[in-house]
């Protein structure tokens, strides 16, 4: 299928023929007002997608920089307790603990994040306790400040709710481009439909018939010739098929909580017939399965951590991986 904004354009050059020369005209279903109407909304369809991506994008960066934060407190706080405490407290064997998590999932960060708050209150609550009393730990922050143990506190009190956004933000775009996508192959299929129709319906010679080189084909000129889309077919059979491009704005939505269900969306160039979903990549990648089309639900374990990406094929091969993402299956 041609890009969106191709297919934008065609219609629109489509509905611009139909209304000077023929706008009762009918083909079947395919009428000139339905076919305006669909063409009419895509602009609209599209910015709502627009509008989705950034709200996710937002949410996204919104809960990074909490995950961030704690990270990088739960990294340097049990190392400058460690140092102010005597070698046989017995926090000792907690920092030894803590610093065993190894951050590599947000669940991970969170975890070493809650037992961090744990050791720093415990720590100050020993430097308060001392004689003389020691004031309590703070770590100095970029860019000028203090990092104290309110700021983690209120990092991991907001986290569980920025999780929550993001998925709450997943959702309508899902749903969202899958509407873009389904206009679009409606609009595609009633402009190639009106072009072969129209002409068959008006004779060669005809201003009727001469006005189809307006219109822009796939091909990438206009159309016309004495059989209504024959530019349009030759240039395709003449051409030998390419690698389809790489996926773009892939997404895992979460279903139902225990559910285990991950819905995988992305955005699909022009020429994929399917898609690969591959697991770890870069590390000991699976594929997960192959699919004709997208969205698809897709069963976990709950509470598992899942990496996919996702590659286009058609007859000419593979495209090269998308960046990959990675959520937690419900």
């Amino acid at each position: 299928m041609a890009s969106y904004q191709e297919i934008l354009t065609r219609g629109q050059q489509t509905d611009g023929v139909w209304s000077y020369f023929a706008p009762t005209l009918t083909f079947g279903t395919l009428t000139l007002a339905a076919h305006q109407a669909d063409v009419e909304a895509m602009p609209g369809d599209d910015q709502a997608v627009v509008d989705a991506e950034a709200a996710i994008d937002e949410a996204r960066d919104l809960r990074d920089a909490s995950l961030a934060l704690v990270q990088e407190i739960a990294t340097r706080l049990p190392r400058l307790a460690a140092n102010s405490l005597p070698p046989e407290d017995s926090l000792q064997d907690d920092i030894m603990q803590i610093q065993r998590i190894d951050m590599q999932s947000e669940e991970a960060v969170f975890d070493r994040g809650q037992a961090t708050l744990t050791l720093w209150t415990r720590t100050n609550a020993r430097r308060a306790a001392a004689s003389p009393a020691q004031p309590a730990l703070t770590m100095p922050k970029a860019g000028g400040g203090t990092l104290a143990i309110a700021d983690l506190s209120a990092a991991l009190t907001a986290i569980p709710a920025l999780m929550q956004d993001v998925k709450d933000a997943a959702a309508p775009l899902s749903e969202k481009r899958s509407l873009r996508r389904t206009l679009a192959a409606r609009v595609d299929r009633g402009n190639k439909r009106w072009f072969e129709a129209w002409g068959a319906h008006f004779p060669v010679g005809t201003p009727e018939h001469d006005a189809l080189t307006q219109i822009t084909t796939e091909g990438g000129g206009g159309g016309g010739g004495g059989g209504g889309s024959s530019s349009s077919s030759s240039s395709s059979s003449s051409s030998s098929p390419t690698v389809p491009p790489v996926p773009a704005d892939v997404t895992l939505t979460p279903g139902a909580e225990g559910s285990g269900l991950l819905t995988l969306d992305a955005t699909l160039g022009a020429g994929t017939v399917e898609v690969k979903v591959y697991r770890n990549p870069g590390g000991e990648q699976t594929l997960v399965g192959t699919y004709s089309s997208l969205p698809q639900e897709i069963s976990f374990t709950p509470a598992e951590e899942v990496t996919l990406a996702v590659t286009a094929l058609n007859a000419a091969g593979e495209s090269a991986e998308s960046d990959p993402v990675t959520e937690t299956a419900p």
